[in-house]
C-alpha cells in the first residue's frame, strides 16, 4: 500500500524541474485525482508553469477547479493562469470560479480572465451577467474581470449600461464601475451614465462623476449635471464634482460661481478642493474675484481662510481688487484684518499705499494682526526706513511671539540704520531666550557694529541658555576687527564657571553644547591681552581632556589667525 507522505515527497521533489519526460508528467497528472487533498494540490502545483502540457493534462488540471478543497482549486487556477492555449470549456470553468465561496479563488479567477484577448462574446456576457449577482464579492469579481478590456463589443457595453437602470443600487453601482475609465463609450452610454448623477444611491452618483471625469468632449448638459452635484447633500459627491470640473477651460461663469460657493462648505475637504479648483482657473472674471474677496469678511474663520487661499498668488488681480482687499485692513473684526493681510502677502507689485496700510497694522491692538503684518513685510527689499522703524518698534512688543517675528524679519537685512541696530541690541537682554538668540543672529556678521553692541553680545557669553552662549561665541568669532578688550572681563568668569563644575559636569556641558566651550577657549586664546588666563585654560584642558584639546588644536591649527597663538601657548604649557 502506498504511503501518501512518500508520494507527496516524491511529487514535491519533482516540482520546478524543467526536464521531466512525458511519462513522468503523466504520472504526476494521474495524482490530480488522488484521494488525499495534499497530494492533489502538490500534483497541480508541480504541473504549473509548463508550456508543453498536452490537452488531456490541461483538462485534468481544469477538473480541479471544482475540487472540494479550496487550496486545490486555487492551485488549479494558478496553473491555468496566463496560458494562451486554453479551450473555451476551460475558460468557462475559470469564469465559474468568479462565484467561488473562497475569496482567494475568486481573485485568481479575476486575474486569470482579466486581459485575455480570446474571450468569446458568450464568455463576456456570462461574466457581465454576474454584475447582477446578489453577492457583492461576486459582483466585484465580475467588475474586475471586465474593467479596462479594450475588446468589449458595443453590444456588450450596452448590456452593461442597461444595468444602470437596475432596481438594485448595488447592481447599478457595479455596472457604473465596469464602465468607468473607458475612452470608447458612445454618447448614448455617456448619457446613461450622466442620468445616474441624480441616482438615489450616493455611491452611484459619485461613481457616475468619476466615470465622466477627464473627458474632454463632454456636452454642456453633462457638465451642468456634474455642476449640479456641487450642492449634493453628501460631501463625497460634492468633492468628486469639484475635482471633475477642476482644470476645465470650458466651464461657464455659473459653474465657476458654484465652485466658489463651496468655499463656504461645511466640510474642510470640499473647501480645499474648491480652493485648488479656483487657483487653477486663469480666467476668473472681476465679478467672480470680488465674490471670493467678499468672503474675507465671512463670520466663519474657515471660510475666510478658504477665500484668502483662493486669492493668494493670483497674478491677475486688478489694482482695484487689491485696494478692496486692503480696505479690509481697517475692518472692525481682527480676524478679517489678519486674513486680509495674508491675502496680500507675497505680492511683489503692491503699491506703496497698500504697503503703508499693512505697516499701519504693526500697531494693531490684536497681536495676531501685528504678527501677520510683520510676516507680510518680511523679506521685501523696497521697504522705506519708516516701515523698518515700525517693525523695529515691535522688538519691544508686549507679546513674545510678535517680538520674535520682528527679530526674524529684521535678521539679515543689510539696510538697517544704527538706530534699529541699537533696538535689536536692546533685545540681547530680553526675557525670552529665543528673542535673545535671534537678536544675536540678527547682529552677526555685520562688520560695522559699534563697540557698545559688541559688548552686549559678549555679555551673552554668561547667558543661562547654552544656545544663546553658543550664538554669542559664533557671532564674536565672525567679527574680524573685534576689540581685544571686549572679552577681558568675561574670560575670568567663564573660566571660573568651568572650574566650579565637576569633571562629569564639564564633559556633559561640552557634549551638549556642541563645541561651544572649546570654541570659547579658542576665542579667548585669540585675544593676546588675556594671555595669562589663556595659558591657565590650556593647562586645565591638558589635565582633564587632552584628547579634546588636541581636537581643538587640529580644528584651529590650519587658520593663520590662530596658529601662532596655539603654538606659543602649547609651548608654554608643555
Amino acid at each position: 500500500m502506498e504511503c501518501p507522505e512518500q508520494v507527496l515527497a516524491a511529487i514535491e521533489a519533482l516540482q520546478g524541474r524543467a526536464d521531466l519526460p512525458e511519462k513522468i508528467l503523466e504520472g504526476i497528472a494521474a495524482r490530480l485525482e488522488d484521494e488525499y487533498r495534499h497530494v492533489r494540490r502538490a500534483a497541480t502545483k508541480a504541473l504549473q508553469g509548463r508550456a508543453d502540457l498536452p490537452e488531456k493534462i490541461l483538462e485534468g488540471i481544469a477538473a480541479r477547479l471544482e475540487d472540494e478543497y479550496r487550496h486545490v482549486r486555487q492551485a488549479a487556477m494558478e496553473a491555468l493562469q496566463g496560458r494562451a492555449d486554453l479551450p473555451e470549456k476551460i475558460l468557462e470553468g475559470i469564469a465559474a470560479r468568479l462565484e467561488d465561496e473562497d475569496e482567494y479563488v475568486r481573485r485568481e479567477a479575476m486575474e486569470a480572465l482579466r486581459g485575455r484577448a480570446d474571450l468569446s462574446d458568450k464568455m463576456l456576457e456570462s461574466i457581465a451577467a454576474r454584475l447582477e449577482h446578489e453577492d457583492v464579492d461576486i459582483r466585484e469579481a465580475a467588475i474586475f474581470a471586465l474593467q479596462g478590456r479594450a475588446d468589449l463589443p458595443e453590444k456588450m457595453l450596452e448590456s452593461i449600461a442597461a444595468r444602470l437602470e437596475h432596481k438594485d443600487g448595488y447592481v447599478r453601482r457595479a455596472a457604473m464601475e465596469a464602465l468607468q475609465g473607458r475612452a470608447d463609450l458612445p454618447e448614448k452610454l455617456l448619457e446613461g451614465i450622466a442620468a445616474r448623477l441624480e441616482d438615489e444611491d450616493r455611491y452611484v452618483r459619485e461613481i457616475a462623476i468619476f466615470a465622466l471625469r477627464g473627458r474632454a468632449d463632454l456636452p454642456e448638459k453633462m457638465l451642468e449635471g456634474i455642476a449640479a452635484r456641487l450642492e449634493d447633500k453628501d460631501w463625497d459627491v460634492r468633492h468628486a464634482a469639484i475635482e471633475a470640473l477642476q482644470g476645465r477651460a470650458d466651464l461657464s461663469e455659473k459653474m465657476l460661481e458654484g465652485i466658489a460657493a463651496r468655499l463656504e462648505d461645511e466640510d474642510g475637504y470640499v473647501r480645499q478642493a474648491a480652493i485648488e479648483a479656483l487657483q487653477g482657473q486663469a480666467d476668473l472674471s472681476d465679478k467672480m474675484l470680488e465674490g471670493i474677496a467678499a468672503r474675507l469678511e465671512h463670520k466663519d474663520g474657515y471660510v475666510r481662510r478658504a477665500a484668502m487661499e483662493a486669492l493668494q498668488g493670483r497674478a491677475d488681480l486688478p489694482e482695484k481688487m487689491l485696494e478692496g482687499i486692503a480696505a479690509r485692513l481697517e475692518h472692525k473684526d481682527g480676524h478679517v484684518r489678519e486674513i486680509a493681510i495674508f491675502a496680500l502677502r507675497g505680492r511683489a507689485d503692491l503699491p506703496e499705499k497698500i504697503l503703508e496700510g499693512i505697516a499701519a497694522r504693526l500697531e494693531d491692538e490684536d497681536e495676531d494682526v501685528r504678527r501677520a503684518a510683520i510676516f507680510a513685510l518680511r523679506g521685501r527689499a523696497d521697504l522705506p526706513e519708516k516701515i523698518l522703524e515700525g517693525m523695529a518698534a515691535r522688538l519691544e512688543d508686549e507679546d513674545e511671539y510678535v517680538r520674535r517675528a520682528a527679530m526674524e524679519a529684521l535678521q539679515g537685512r543689510a539696510d538697517l540704520p544704527e538706530k534699529i541696530l541699537e533696538g535689536i541690541a536692546a533685545r540681547l537682554e530680553d526675557e525670552d531666550r529665543y528673542v535673545r538668540g535671534t537678536a544675536i543672529f540678527a547682529l552677526r556678521g555685520r562688520a560695522d557694529l559699534p563697540e557698545k553692541i559688541l559688548e552686549g553680545i559678549a555679555a551673552r557669553l554668561e547667558d543661562k541658555d547654552r544656545h544663546v552662549r553658543k550664538a554669542a561665541i559664533e557671532a564674536l568669532i565672525s567679527q574680524a576687527a573685534l576689540p581685544l578688550n571686549d572679552l577681558s572681563s568675561y574670560a575670568k568668569p567663564l573660566y571660573k564657571t568651568l572650574l566650579q563644575k565637576s569633571f562629569e559636569q564639564h564633559l556633559y556641558w561640552y557634549d551638549s553644547a556642541n563645541n561651544d566651550i572649546l570654541v570659547a577657549f579658542a576665542l579667548i586664546v585669540r585675544t593676546q591681552k588675556v594671555r595669562e588666563i589663556s595659558v591657565q585654560i590650556v593647562q586645565f584642558l591638558c589635565e582633564i581632556a587632552p584628547t579634546r584639546l588636541q581636537r581643538v588644536v587640529d580644528m584651529y591649527s590650519g587658520h593663520d589667525q590662530f596658529k601662532p597663538c596655539w603654538e606659543e601657548l602649547l609651548k608654554d604649557t608643555s
